[in-house]
């Protein structure tokens, strides 16, 4: 097993929402119960580096019960004053309770939104801006005739009232209101499609199994297609990310970097799309958001970098009007919708939210719809009600908008997210979902806005499979046919999390499973290639992509490929799927020995399926990496091997690598002077009991993931090295952390990764029977029997995390086996054995 390098962890980021106040009583009562739960605070706190200019408080609703807070601050952003407008609470009857903030807004300052009624010209809006002191600051790009009109004396709070007043009592105003402001905002979480638990669950998180939306399962019939483009409107989008790049739209009709509007949209250069914070044509993400919503989207797959997108194949157009620090103004959004429209965009991706609803986003997201656009956006994150407390843009109900709440892997509703039996339409993966960031990085983030993304790559999917589907197709495809889950019933307009296999399927005549056709030259291919080329004295490793080349479906479990080799006399093999897209549970591998030697092949490696692994569509492909080792690899050469390619750097046609279908070969050729399929009997090989162990056979590395003690957990990295002569089997190995659990709690442990793969690692919590000072419990972290061997100079990682349900009193520092290190070390307070006997480390001391 190979060593992984540590990965690093990311401060990520999500959308959060803020809700208007009801006036009617007992939808006031009941919010009252709900802010308890959801605590919110000031917006104002979204700002970093704002300098506060005044402030003012001002009578609230008539009975007394709540004011109003106004702040005016300053920012380095496009729009540099910003209003906050807190609603704060006061409980008359129990003033112990103190103030709570029941709304929270921020809005520019220094200018209103102002659409004329129809047919009325810009020349008679300049005379009323002068009563003022106001001038037009810019005509937006609808057919509404709305403008953004500034004022001077906006450090005064009741001038923005009073020229509200003055517009809206004039005959030719149809409608003024703030421009309010949209924010993405900060939390902590911790570099693969294994970590991809949204595409494909296996429980590798601790999660549920099948808690997710199926990709591979569509990837059989889709993989998607670059004639398809969604519009990401966020903080931008890394375009040079190598797992993006590949997938990213250029405006066709633009010449890069020549000045001229040459397609005449109003735009010069907009290559990549727009930034409408600067007004200028590089979207580029100064944030990281963006690039983490578009990597759930189409991050390019089978190109052995990071991740895989719902979409393989796809165009991302990147629309930027939140800037880096994550708030931008809604009538910016508005335009980067009317951008989406203008070049022909059918699915727009918008995990963003705040304030309240102004016309012009309404209008935006209405013509959208009118001119085909499937807009998906984020429900939020305050644990919300959105039926009573309207979330906007997720609290629109046009037929065109998809509104997404989140799950986490084991299919309850988020903690966090929002939700509404009537204005939420569906769920999605949100919780520890990993993609790109800027500057070709991955991490972790949490929220609706996550969630988002898959929709809208699902929605990408139907359309690359069928172009003619409209929006509302796709909408009913994507609603129907989810998997209904209990915890989201009445509270989702579904009552359900994505499927995108089921979504796919309706939309497509269903392959009959059964009986496969008989095979014919052709029908499958297959292309492969060795990544160790060098050979490693422990493993061989091969990548194969096995394609369905005929026209009709292939019942995987039908199929076996043949890889040859010399194995050097009867020594012990094992053989493990590290990756494949139908799930490494599916693969299985066997040895035989060959009816007649040859000179470069004396045995060959049968990788074969279950069958749960499905089947394969025409046209469609899989992957499998695999490795195989063996105990005694003395005057082995790799050159030597029959199906060994010493030149592919990556999937190539490879004859030698053969293919059967029912025993019958239909790809490839066999050895020369061998009929492999006559009298051949399989040998499987069953792995021996660990040697007796000695002192020194293992030691244990260690360091924490959080020396500082974060509330929630104890995050820990542990790698053990095989320091022995021999093979070791790691089902027979245990490790143990000691620490201090603080009397009968409820504790929960989870492998989060493994090189061993996380489903193979399994944590059991012993109490002592003698209690010391600095241990009272510990962790048994044991190994499946798939986990493998550990041949000597091997290592194996496991990176876990122990919980318990009452953290009060604990002190980190004084654990056992607890030690503030920044990186791995050898460290014998966490003790290894092996068949239960002691090789490493020591043991607390009663």
């Amino acid at each position: 097993m190979k060593s992984v390098s540590i990965y690093i962890i990311i401060t990520t980021l999500f959308i959060i929402l803020y809700t208007p106040v009801s006036n009617a009583s007992s939808e006031r009562n009941y919010f009252s119960a709900d802010i308890r739960q959801s605590k919110i605070e000031s917006v104002i706190e979204r700002f970093p580096n704002k300098e506060v200019i005044s402030e003012i408080s001002q009578a609230g609703s008539d009975n007394g019960d709540t004011y109003r807070k106004n702040t005016l601050i300053s920012v380095k952003s496009k729009y540099h004053f910003i209003r906050i407008e807190d609603t704060v609470r006061v409980n008359m009857l129990n003033k112990l309770e103190g103030e709570q903030i029941v709304d929270s807004k921020a809005m520019v300052a220094d200018h209103v939104i102002v659409t004329l009624k129809p047919g009325v010209r810009e020349e008679e809006l300049l005379p009323l801006a002068t009563q003022f002191k106001g001038r037009i600051r810019k005509k937006l790009d609808f057919p509404s005739n709305t403008y953004l009109v500034s004022f001077k004396d906006y450090t005064n709070f009741n001038e923005y009232n009073r020229i509200s007043r003055l517009l809206k009592n004039q005959d030719i105003v149809k409608y003024v209101g703030p421009d309010y402001i949209a924010f993405t905002s900060e939390m902590p979480n911790d570099p693969g499609f294994d970590k991809l638990w949204g595409l494909y669950n296996t429980g590798q998180t601790g999660g549920t199994q099948n808690s997710d939306i199926n990709a591979p399962g569509a990837w059989d019939i889709t993989k998607g297609s670059r004639d398809v483009t969604v519009a990401v409107i966020d903080t931008g989008v890394d375009y040079n990310h190598s797992d993006l790049h590949e997938n990213m739209w250029m405006n066709p009709g633009e010449v890069p970097g020549n000045g001229v509007d040459d397609d005449e949209n109003g735009f010069v250069d907009d290559v990549y799309g727009w930034d409408f914070v600067n007004n200028d044509s590089d979207p580029m993400d100064d944030n990281m958001h963006g690039t983490h919503c578009a990597g759930i989207i189409g991050a390019v797959a089978n190109n052995r970098i990071g991740i895989a997108g719902v979409n393989w194949n796809v165009r991302i157009a990147a629309l930027k009007f939140l800037d880096s620090d994550g708030f931008g103004a809604l009538s910016d959004a508005a335009q980067a919708i009317n951008y989406a429209v203008k070049m022909n965009i059918p699915i727009t991706s918008n995990s963003w939210g705040g304030g309240g609803s102004v016309p012009v986003l309404e209008e935006a997201f209405r013509n959208a719809g009118d001119n085909g656009v499937l807009s998906i956006v984020s429900a939020g994150n305050s644990n919300r009600d959105v039926d009573k407390y309207p979330h906007y843009p997720a609290a629109y109900t046009f037929p065109s908008i998809i509104s997404v709440a989140a799950t986490d892997h084991n299919d309850n509703l988020a903690w966090f997210s929002n939700y509404g039996k009537s204005a939420i339409d569906i769920a999605a993966p949100g919780e520890s979902i990993y993609s790109t960031i800027p500057g070709n990085h991955y991490a972790y983030m949490d929220g609706t806005s996550m969630a988002a993304p898959y929709i809208s790559g699902a929605a990408a999917l139907l359309k690359s499979y069928d172009k003619s589907l409209t929006n509302m197709e796709i909408k009913d495809a994507i609603m129907s046919n989810v998997d209904s889950i209990d915890s989201l019933e009445n509270r989702l307009v579904s009552g359900g999390r994505l499927n995108i296999y089921k979504a796919l399927s309706s939309i497509v005549s269903p392959p009959t499973p059964t009986p496969t056709p008989e095979p014919v030259m052709g029908d499958l291919s297959v292309m492969a290639y060795n990544p160790n080329k060098q050979n490693p004295s422990n493993s061989i490793y091969t990548d194969y992509l096995l394609t369905n080349s005929g026209s009709t479906t292939v019942k995987l479990a039908d199929v076996k490929l043949r890889y040859y080799y010399t194995i050097d006399g009867e020594r012990e093999q094992n053989f493990w799927s590290d990756w494949s897209t139908v799930g490494n549970s599916n693969i299985r591998g066997t040895f035989t020995k060959m009816y007649q030697d040859s000179r470069d092949s004396n045995y060959y490696l049968e990788v074969g399926f279950t069958e749960g692994a499905g089947f394969m569509g025409p046209g469609s492909s899989i992957i499998i990496k695999t490795r195989f080792a063996k105990a005694d690899w003395s005057n082995y050469n790799q050159l030597n091997d029959f199906s060994f390619n010493p030149t592919a750097n990556y999937f190539t046609p490879w004859g030698k690598v053969s293919a059967y279908m029912n025993n019958t070969l239909v790809w490839g050729t066999e050895p020369a002077g061998n009929n492999t399929t006559q009298d051949v009997t399989p040998t499987v090989t069953t792995p021996t009991p660990s040697p007796v162990p000695t002192s020194g056979s293992l030691s244990v590395h260690y360091y924490p993931s959080n020396p500082q003690h974060l509330a929630n957990s104890i995050n820990s990295n542990i790698k053990l090295v095989n320091s022995g002569g021999t093979a070791v089997n790691l089902a027979d190995i245990n490790l143990r952390y000691y620490y201090t659990a603080d009397g009968e709690k409820e504790q929960s442990f989870w492998c989060d990764w493994s090189n061993a793969g996380s489903a193979n690692v399994s944590g059991k919590f012993i109490k002592l029977s003698q209690p010391i000072y600095n241990a009272d419990n510990y962790v048994q972290i044991s190994f499946t029997s798939n986990a493998g061997t550990l041949m000597p100079g091997e290592t194996v990682e496991v990176r876990f995390r122990i919980s318990k349900s009452d953290w009060s009193g604990y002190n980190q520092s004084n654990d056992f086996s607890f030690n503030p290190l920044q990186s791995y070390t050898p460290y014998d307070k966490v003790p290894a054995y092996i068949s239960g006997s002691l090789v490493w480390g020591i043991e607390p001391k009663y």
